[in-house]
């Protein structure tokens, strides 16, 4: 499995919202924290369109997914 490992803050929050399932966060690095996903096409084409400019998003839904990643980065230990 071919993995995509960010910690561009912004596309974490945009692929967790388009429901990309995150499969681990690396905390190997004390100044980082890479979240990682299983690579595929979708995932690709997502990120394109993330760097294009052309994804839209419910404004209400897409702050709720900011305050769950949010959480889950402060308690995955």
């Amino acid at each position: 499995m071919q993995e995509l490992s960010t910690s561009d803050w912004g596309l974490i929050l945009v692929l967790s919202y388009l429901n990309f399932t995150c499969t681990r966060i690396d905390r190997n690095n004390p100044n980082r924290v890479e979240f990682c996903f299983e690579q595929n096409k979708k995932l690709d084409e997502a990120i394109a369109a993330f760097w294009r400019g052309d994804l839209r998003v419910e404004p209400r839904k897409f702050l709720m997914q900011q305050k769950l990643l949010k959480s889950r980065l402060h308690s995955d230990f």
